[in-house]
């Protein structure tokens, strides 16, 4: 009995041992070692490292420090340097690596620093897992964040600038209506005081139009999907972007008639 009892032991500890195993090749984490000396040597990697398109036998030996993508290796290089002097145990870290087909991957680093019983660290032993998607989706989150304030930025600016923009094209369309009333003799003389009436009354109406593009964008959490024409959210997507375009392009639209789309035309937009 106990002989049996050993041998089933043994197999269940086997078939353990057998899946921490398949988990420590072909899981996400990938193992290693490197030594502490100039650029770092690699002992020992695991052949998951393969996920970036490297061949673990052609890691061994090869420095690690060069594989740090460039803009990141002085900030890692410094951190090490401090991690070590101070005496830590452990320490984490995420950098970009630069893989066989130049690609730069995000990494999440999770390092034991091995002492000698002196205190000099002598090794690194850790695991890295790749952290490129989970950064990419932070970036997206943050983008988002964004861009609820910036509706809510506009529609505070679209607020505070439709106020006076109202009062000021009441009193240029005023003036420019009793100008209109004058007789041409009155009006001899005035002809540079009308052009600016006019010049002043356009620019009211393009800050007007600015007022309702920026409404339409603080509008894109609220508005309800439905049926929506495309040309007029491109116009106004144009005129939002064109401040940034004219002074290195010239950009021309030509819309052939398409049908409604279902959707939200500020989201859209």
């Amino acid at each position: 009995v106990a002989m049996r009892s050993l041998a089933v032991a043994a197999s269940l500890a086997a078939a353990a041992a057998d899946r921490a195993h398949q988990l420590f090749v072909s899981g996400p984490a990938i193992a290693f070692r490197w030594e502490n000396a100039p650029g770092w040597p690699v002992v020992y990697v695991s052949p998951n490292v393969a996920q970036f398109g490297f061949r673990p036998e052609a890691l061994l030996g090869r420095p690690f420090a060069p594989l740090v993508h460039p803009d990141d290796l002085d900030r890692i290089l410094a951190e090490v340097a401090r991690f070590t002097s101070e005496g830590a145990a452990t320490f984490h870290q995420e950098y970009r690596i630069r893989c066989p087909d130049g690609a730069a991957r995000w990494v999440d680093d999770h390092t034991v620093l091995e002492r000698a019983a002196d205190g000099h660290v002598t090794g690194f032993l850790g695991y890295l897992i790749d952290a490129t998607e989970r950064r990419a989706m932070r970036a997206r989150a943050m983008q988002m964040d964004r861009m609820v304030v910036v509706g809510t930025l506009a529609a505070g600016v679209a607020h505070e600038i439709n106020n006076p923009l109202v009062y000021v094209g009441a009193n240029l369309e005023f003036a420019a209506r009793r100008l209109g009333e004058l007789t041409a003799s009155q009006r001899r003389g005035l002809d540079d005081v009308i052009r600016a009436l006019a010049d002043a009354n356009a620019g009211t109406m393009r800050v007007a139009g600015i007022v309702r593009d920026l409404n339409l964008l603080a509008r894109a959490d609220v508005a309800e999907p439905g049926a929506i024409a495309l040309i007029p959210v491109l116009e106004s997507a144009i005129a939002i972007a064109r401040a940034a375009l004219c002074a290195r392009a010239r950009l021309v639209g030509t819309f052939d008639p398409v049908p409604d789309v279902h959707g939200t035309a500020p989201r859209l937009g």
